[in-house]
């Protein structure tokens, strides 16, 4: 393995577990067994480094399932079945799981990669979805109750990946913990019915209670 690689693995490992500030570039050459100099040589320095390491962990995501398009045919809860399906599965990979662990630390602490991760690898696999939950809403609906119901599919599985090290402590987190096709199902019969419900009190079919 070249000296770059080594680095660059070091390097996503000590950033992973003690972020930007955290982790020192004598310690990622220690890891690599390579000179400090060369990260200036190979990367610019330690920053430009860490933007190289966000950028190879982003791409490690992009390797994963595409979004599931459906058929024609397909109505629309049914391809938005898939879509919970294929993004929860999602966050079981060890490359998305190695990704967020990435985000929490941008979310504590953020640098300007944050931005990037955003636009390149966030923003991106929501556009489906939220095509999806505005086809399943009544026509007008305002912009904040489609990304509330879009929050609602999020959920769980920032429960699973960003909340992880908060799951021990928390019980309400516990239900991160099921099986994955468990989870799976509770989340599609969640979503399901509050989109209905919705739908069903905007059009005067169901009296609403809160």
């Amino acid at each position: 393995m070249d000296t770059k690689t080594r680095i660059l693995q070091a390097a996503v490992s000590l950033f992973g577990r003690h972020g930007l500030k955290g982790a020192s570039i004598r310690d990622i050459c220690s890891v690599a067994d390579a000179n400090i100099a060369a990260v200036n040589y190979y990367f610019g320095g330690k920053e430009a480094l860490y933007a190289q390491v966000i950028r190879s962990v982003c791409e490690g995501t992009f390797e994963l399932s595409s979004v599931p398009k459906g058929a024609p045919t397909d109505s629309a809860e049914t391809r938005l079945c898939a879509w919970i399906e294929w993004y929860l599965r999602r966050h079981d990979d060890p490359r998305y799981v190695e990704f967020m662990s990435f985000v929490r630390r941008e979310i504590a602490d953020p640098t300007p990669m944050l931005k990037e991760i955003v636009e390149t690898v966030v923003d991106p696999v929501f556009v489906e979805l939220r095509s999806l939950i505005t086809e399943l809403l009544p026509d007008g609906t305002s912009n904040e109750v489609i990304n509330f119901h879009c929050g609602v599919v999020n959920g769980p599985a920032l429960a699973r990946t960003l909340m992880e090290p908060m799951r021990q402590y928390i019980d309400v987190f516990q239900e991160s913990s099921l099986d994955i096709d468990t989870l799976i199902e509770n989340t599609q019969r969640t979503v399901m019915a509050s989109l209905r419900a919705y739908g069903a009190e905007i059009s005067g079919r169901w009296e609403t209670v809160c």
